[in-house]
């Protein structure tokens, strides 16, 4: 099995590459963009850089960030290009159709037949998921716009009202209030960010609220979004209408599985799919079809790239004859990079809000450092449940500035079994937030 295909060019596709090749596979991997994947340059990278421009790098002027957006994604393609040419992956950009478990045809632009047909020891499948939209919601790329149309906007949208609460709607959100929008954001969830830990989540809502004039519309539905003119009207379900100028669609994500689907009936039944829509996986990343694997987005669950650098790693090591259990599965840590920024870490759904006989919660204030009231950010908090009986870290979630950064902290003691006083011994630098968890 040294022959290996994967399909795909995103975060997973580009690590399966490279860990497969260092592993002496032969690898080729067919991706429908150019390396980098659809989802890091259509909303990932454009996300950020307007959240570089919010937080005040580059100016408020629209042109100038589509532009830096643009110049980034140049950068991004050929680094990841050269990366692929150097580690001796063969790049194919194409679509790719799976009609076997062992083979794989790739069509070149909308052509009828397969310009080439490859045989494969095995495939993995990393074809990372498409937005989701129901059909009187949904972006017309002028004013009603979804996250791939940040890069051609014109102007910094003067009123905008956000559909959804997600990740995506915070840091945009985030952004366009600092950069002079007036936002509204409706939400099906009484809080922005409904799989976050609800304290973090809570703290950063009512940061937008009230340190940012966000306006945030909760338990709200939306049942219609439409143009009229140079207005969008957002109808939410109980009837009312909200006018703006332009209108942020972002309902969520589904597993593309366009390789699998455009192929033979008889092989796509075959493959069992998860109630979100991606497919079933084992701990090793196999499908139900053997020497199939499915990693990152297309494997349903949280869209990160954490993740899918994860699984990327693991297929590989299943491929070399690791074998994986459930509980070799690392805590991930998620973060959203508003700002403040907010992240979490560890499975925080299972455990007690209060300190109980089993867990007790440590609290950290940003308050307590000096960088905090240098920065004005004073109001951040970290929360860290730790296991009674032997002092461990077990999870923790983080809202503040950097707070990514001390989130990793924390997910490394979730993942090596560190207590919360080993956390605490080694003082950070002075003064920085990371000191938060020596305080």
């Amino acid at each position: 099995m040294s022959t290996l295909v994967i399909i795909g060019g995103g975060p997973a596709g580009l690590e399966a590459a490279r860990q497969a090749r260092r592993a002496g596979f032969e690898v080729t991997l067919v991706s429908g963009t150019p390396a980098g994947g659809r989802a890091t340059m259509g909303s990932l990278l454009p996300s950020k850089v307007w959240l570089h421009a919010a937080a005040g790098h580059g100016g408020s002027d629209a042109s100038a960030i589509v532009s830096h957006i643009h110049a980034t994604r140049s950068q991004w393609i050929a680094h990841n290009t050269a990366d692929m040419e150097t580690a001796g992956v063969e790049f194919v950009q194409g679509r790719a159709v799976l009609t076997g478990p062992h083979t794989v045809d790739i069509y070149a632009d909308d052509q009828a037949d397969p310009a080439r047909t490859i045989e494969a020891g095995a495939i993995i499948i990393a074809t990372g998921s498409e937005p989701t939209f129901a059909p009187d919601v949904h972006p017309n790329g002028q004013r009603i716009i979804a996250p791939r149309h940040t890069q051609q906007l014109t102007e910094i949208p003067p009123h905008i009202v956000f559909v959804g609460g997600g990740v995506t709607t915070t840091e945009y959100a985030s952004a366009f209030a600092a950069l002079g929008s007036r936002v509204e954001v409706c939400t099906r969830g009484n809080r922005l960010l409904a799989r976050g830990e609800a304290d973090v989540a809570e703290a950063i809502t009512r940061h937008l609220e009230t340190e940012r004039g966000v306006q945030v519309h909760r338990n709200t539905t939306v049942s219609r979004v439409r143009q009229e003119g140079d207005t969008v009207l957002t109808t939410t379900a109980d009837g009312k209408t909200l006018e703006s100028t332009h209108a942020f669609i972002a309902t969520g994500r589904a597993a593309d599985l366009s390789c699998i689907h455009a192929g033979p009936a008889d092989l796509a039944s075959r493959f069992a799919r998860r109630p979100d829509g991606g497919l079933v996986t084992d701990a090793n990343c196999m499908t139900s079809v053997a020497d199939v694997y499915a990693i990152g987005d297309a494997a349903g669950g949280s869209c990160t790239v954490a993740k899918a650098v994860f699984e990327a790693r693991t297929a590989v090591q299943a491929l070399q004859g690791g074998h994986a259990d459930e509980a070799d599965a690392p805590d991930i840590l998620e973060a959203v990079y508003s700002s403040p920024e907010v992240a979490w870490v560890g499975p925080f759904d299972s455990l007690p809000d209060t300190d109980t006989d089993e867990y007790r919660i440590v609290r950290r204030r940003y308050s307590a450092l000096l960088a905090s009231h240098i920065h004005g950010s004073t109001e951040g908090f970290a929360k860290i449940w730790v296991r009674r009986h032997d002092g461990v870290v077990v999870a923790g979630s983080v809202f503040g500035e950097q707070a990514a950064t001390v989130g990793t902290f924390i997910q490394l003691a979730c993942n090596t079994g560190l207590t919360i006083d080993q956390l605490s011994a080694i003082p950070g630098g002075h003064p920085t937030i990371v000191e938060l968890l020596s305080v």
